[in-house]
């Protein structure tokens, strides 16, 4: 008996010591394996899914509405609600929302508790609350970047919604006169998933 509760305790002991190293390594994995779970079983449930902590914000602006009033709402919390047109394949860090008429895309990082963005939001209507950023590219930017992405999809393959991104850039500065193009993004802190 005393030899197999020494046996036991050796086995316990074992297991414990192997499985402490991985739990630093497979910390991130797990919270995103979480998070993609927390997203399917509130579709599957048809209810709303909470990611990350609760913020307090007045209102819930639209894509357009938040890029109306981009300037003034520069570096403060802010909540904004549209549907999820792209989640990045690659990396799950950023996902799109489109605005009600699809002519403008705002970036939505992630930030906060939230480790990565699950494929599954595409298609669906969220709520985010984060940070309204803010970063001036000029056409030499634009240009450096459209080669540096043209390299990488030579190599990796390609996300075709940057390419779309680049023209739609050029576009409007041609439109507007302008040098430079203000790229407008939120660093998520939380998101919902809102009932269609």
């Amino acid at each position: 008996m005393n030899k197999l509760l020494l046996l036991l305790s050796f086995v316990l002991v074992f297991a414990l010591t192997s499985c402490k190293d991985k739990k630093n390594k497979n910390s991130t994995t797990k919270d995103a394996v979480a998070q993609t779970e927390l997203s399917q079983v509130a579709m599957k449930n048809d209810s709303v899914a909470k990611v990350g902590n609760e913020i307090t914000i007045d209102s819930t602006k639209s894509v357009i509405t938040l890029f109306k009033d981009a300037e003034a709402n520069l570096g403060k919390l802010v909540c904004v609600q549209g549907e999820v047109s792209h989640v990045c394949a690659h990396t799950g860090l950023r996902l799109f929302l489109k605005s009600e008429d699809a002519k403008l895309t705002l970036k939505v990082t992630t930030g906060g508790d939230i480790k990565i963005f699950d494929q599954a939001l595409v298609g669906e209507i969220i709520e985010v609350k984060g940070t309204l950023m803010a970063k001036k590219l000029s056409a030499k930017e634009i240009d450096a970047f459209e080669k540096k992405l043209e390299s990488k999809n030579e190599a990796e393959g390609h996300c075709s919604t940057e390419k779309e991104n680049i023209d739609k850039m050029r576009a409007w500065m041609k439109e507007n006169n302008k040098d430079y193009y203000s790229i407008y993004y939120v660093k998520a802190k939380s998101y919902k998933i809102l009932t269609k």
